[in-house]
């Protein structure tokens, strides 16, 4: 992976495989964005990250670890509060 300084942005440039169906499907879905396929990949990450992530749970939160998350999630109680849980 290539690093670089882009407009004041630390920029990792990374080299992905795609077959060519993707790769057309890629291009028509930048296309009628108006946006760069670059735009469209960046966009795609940033929502799995996102989506891995969680909703609804501060960052410094999931670092803190049960009772932290369950303070912020209220469907997280059922974790804290069962004895059976490590």
């Amino acid at each position: 992976m290539e690093r670089r300084r882009d407009h004041n942005w630390s920029v990792a440039k990374l080299t992905v495989s795609l077959d060519d169906d993707q790769m057309v499907e890629l291009g028509k879905l930048a296309r009628e964005s108006g946006v760069s396929e670059n735009d469209v990949v960046r966009e795609a990450i940033d929502r799995l990250l996102q989506s891995h992530r969680g909703p609804g749970t501060p960052r410094f939160a999931r670092r803190l670890g049960p009772l932290a998350i369950a303070e912020h999630d209220p469907s997280a109680t059922d974790i804290v509060n069962d004895p059976s849980a490590p």
